[in-house]
């Protein structure tokens, strides 16, 4: 290996090794927050619509690495409402403004996103650490 790090095609990645390589990039507590977020409810992983604004390398020691590119996610994209709600809320905790409000975004969603929605409001606010 090279002292470069070397570019990935993130589309040849699986979804694990890039939820691996997502959470390995050591961004702010608003990044990991909405990294966090797109991880842990895992559909968006397996999205052309998400994948493209992603980068991926292995670094100088041989570690998979991601970084999202927050303007560059479709949030227009075709998908259920509640992952729709999940993308807009992970784009809005990266800085990305929505054009939807806070209760919209936050109606209807079930039990499981809004916990996840609550701990990366946490991890965004640095009182607590992401675990999954």
């Amino acid at each position: 290996m090279s002292i470069e790090d070397i570019d990935l095609d993130v589309n040849g990645l699986s979804e694990d090794e890039l939820a691996v390589a997502l959470v390995a990039y050591d961004g702010r507590c608003d990044y990991r927050a909405a990294v966090g977020l797109i991880v842990e409810q895992g559909s968006w992983l397996r999205r052309w619509e998400f994948r493209r604004a992603v980068q991926a390398w292995v670094n100088r020691e041989g570690q998979l690495m991601a970084w999202v590119d927050w303007d560059k996610v479709d949030t227009d994209a075709g998908a259920s409402s509640g992952e729709v709600r999940i993308l807009h809320l992970a784009c809005s905790l990266a800085g990305i403004p929505s054009d939807r409000s806070l209760a919209d975004l936050l109606t209807s969603l079930d039990e499981h996103n809004f916990a996840r929605v609550w701990r990366a409001i946490g991890l965004a606010s640095g009182w607590v650490r992401w675990i999954p």
